[in-house]
């Protein structure tokens, strides 16, 4: 247990790459894997859904569920439950899920020259745009503009990306 923050912070692993809130947990990603601390103690989430994943990124969306991001794909804790989501059909091991944002219908995600979508109403990811043409193209961060476009963000540079046509 942990009495004070100070003695939490000194606990958390080594590589912490995000944290996020979500009742009545503090979730804390590492490039060893998912912890989440309850005010009073950190707790270790390695089950088999986590198995030889990094932990990029965690957030909670408009419904309360956590969204991890790893360097396979991302994974969805509703209620008690973890859930790998991917492409109805996709049984790859996936590919690295670094960025996501949101809007009123579902989720962006941000990937290695890969841009996906998570819909809120059938609960479906699907690749939405390949960019092909920005072959080292890591899709670090993502970000709504306005309605219709999203701003991507590399080491190598800045996208503009049509969420209609997915045009560039």
């Amino acid at each position: 247990t942990y009495a004070t923050w100070e003695s939490f912070k000194r606990q958390i692993p080594a590589g912490l790459n995000y944290m996020a809130t979500g009742n009545p947990y503090c979730w804390v990603g590492t490039p060893n894997g998912l912890y989440s601390f309850n005010g009073h103690m950190l707790h270790s989430h390695q089950d088999s859904v986590f198995t030889g994943r990094r932990v990029f990124r965690t957030e909670t969306d408009r419904n309360g569920d956590l969204w991890i991001l790893t360097n396979r794909w991302p994974i969805r804790k509703s209620g008690k439950h973890f859930q790998i989501v991917r492409p109805e059909g996709d049984e790859s091991e996936g590919y690295p899920f670094q960025s996501m944002c949101q809007d009123d219908d579902g989720i962006w995600f941000g990937s290695n020259r890969k841009i996906y979508r998570y819909t809120f109403s059938d609960s479906s990811l699907a690749l939405f745009n390949v960019l092909d043409e920005y072959p080292a193209f890591l899709i670090n961060n993502i970000v709504m503009m306005d309605s219709h476009t999203l701003l991507c963000g590399s080491h190598n540079g800045l996208l503009f990306v049509d969420t209609e046509t997915g045009e560039i």
